[in-house]
Parts: structure tokens; C-alpha cells; sequence
């Protein structure tokens, strides 16, 4: 016998789908990002304007900045409205604030 009903499953489910395509947008644009930034500083060093040294500095300053910003902000990867809609069981919430956000791009 299942915990859930299968009205449950169906929430769990688009709960776990909207915080699943939050992370994976989220972290398609980190990585994206991480490679603008080293490639950027790759040129610098290459061009005499860092050294080696200071490339590594700067590095280590985004990465302690980066996990800061992150541990600021966790709300964001969930969306507390959306998140609180589709736990209430309107199972639809979160495509139409995709469908929303497609039609602004």
C-alpha cells in the first residue's frame, strides 16, 4: 500500500518537475557563466595583463563570493508562491508561469 494517493502523486510529482527545471536553468547558467569567466581571464593572462598569480586570486574570490551569494538566495531556485500552489494542488501553476515566462522572451 502506497503512502500517497495517487491525487498526492500527482502534486509531489509537478512539486519535484518545477524545482527540477529551476536547477537545471539555474545551473546551465552557472556553467555558461564559469566559462565566460575563466576564458576572460585565460585571455588577461595570455596577454600579460594578470599573472598566473592574480588569475588564481581572482578565481578563488569568485568562488567564495559565488557560495555566499548562493546561500543568500535559496528561495529562488523554488519560487515560494509557485511551489506553495502546487503543494495547495493547482497542478497547472508552474506551466503557465513557463508559458508566461516564454511569451516575455
Amino acid at each position: 500500500m502506497s503512502a500517497f494517493t495517487e491525487e498526492q502523486h500527482a502534486i509531489l510529482r509537478e512539486a519535484f518537475h518545477h524545482v527540477w527545471i529551476r536547477m537545471e536553468g539555474l545551473h546551465a547558467d552557472l556553467n555558461d557563466d564559469s566559462l565566460r569567466v575563466s576564458s576572460a581571464l585565460e585571455v588577461l593572462t595570455e596577454r600579460g595583463l594578470l599573472t598566473d598569480e592574480e588569475m588564481d586570486q581572482v578565481m578563488a574570490r569568485l568562488h567564495v563570493e559565488g557560495g555566499h551569494e548562493a546561500q543568500q538566495e535559496p528561495e529562488s531556485i523554488t519560487e515560494q508562491g509557485i511551489t506553495a500552489a502546487i503543494l495547495g494542488g493547482d497542478l497547472e501553476a508552474f506551466r503557465r508561469q513557463q508559458a508566461q515566462e516564454e511569451e516575455e522572451d
